[in-house]
């Protein structure tokens, strides 16, 4: 599901508030379904399995549930009664968040918020200085070469050198493989595409994942992520089949 339709999704289910939220089902593992009581009595279905990843509005009954699990129960004990007030997504980050205000004994309680990061299997952040010039292709390039980190190869500002870094003990010198995809050690993150997956496991490591660092050595930030990255068993690459370089200057490598 793309970010256009589930933004569309969430724009109609917001048509539904206030809305009671009637029952709360888990069919599986990766689905949870909300009954909205209002007209017609529709479900909403959150979905976290790749490649079904997404919202859904549903007017049939859910599949028979075969099983319940703690995180549906304690659901259910929570919102089911309350009132949906509000549904969000941020533009195109694909995380939405659904407010609930439960109800007990005629009272209005503090607001829950169910968050759904329907994100896909294909996630990632894609880093682009802004003074760099790229190929129009470049993000399309580097999803379809689906790689943990991968970055185009570039000259740097200065003409000397390019953003493919190799370890040799404690320092990284320039990595001269003129292969189009090759593995290396770092990568410079003017045209660089890191699995989400990549982010969050470092960020569980790190409280801050890009940093620069002075000690016991001089690392930049790109660097000092790659390193980290690597030393959890991701991998990264450089890619030499499209355009980059910097604004400005005749040092395009391609």
């Amino acid at each position: 599901m793309d970010s256009f339709v589930l933004k569309a999704l969430v724009n109609e289910i917001k048509s539904w508030c206030p809305g009671i939220i009637g029952k709360v089902v888990q069919p599986d593992w990766d689905t949870i379904w909300l009954k909205i009581k209002g007209k017609g009595n529709p479900w909403m279905a959150l979905c976290t399995r790749y490649p079904l990843t997404g919202l859904y509005i549903r007017s049939e009954t859910p599949p028979r549930v075969v099983f319940e699990t703690p995180f549906s129960l304690t659901l259910a004990k929570n919102i089911v009664g309350g009132e949906l007030t509000q549904i969000t997504v941020n533009d195109f980050d694909r995380v939405v968040k659904v407010e609930i205000i439960p109800r007990k004994a005629g009272y209005r309680l503090q607001k829950h918020i169910l968050i759904a990061e329907l994100i896909g299997h294909r996630a990632g952040l894609f880093f682009v200085d802004d003074d760099n010039v790229i190929h129009q292709d470049s993000l399309m390039t580097l999803l379809e070469l689906d790689k943990d980190i991968v970055g185009c190869v570039y000259k740097k500002r200065d003409g000397y050198g390019t953003t493919a870094l190799k370890r040799w003990d404690d320092n990284y010198l320039q990595d001269n493989d003129c292969r189009k995809i090759f593995p290396t050690d770092a990568i410079g993150m003017g045209c660089t595409l890191i699995k989400r997956e990549v982010l969050v496991a470092v960020r569980a490591h790190h409280n801050h994942p890009f940093e620069y660092l002075t000690q016991p050595r001089k690392l930049g930030e790109d660097v000092t992520f790659c390193e980290r990255a690597k030393k959890l068993g991701h991998e990264v690459w450089a890619y030499n089949g499209l355009e980059t370089g910097h604004i400005g200057f005749r040092n395009i490598i391609y």
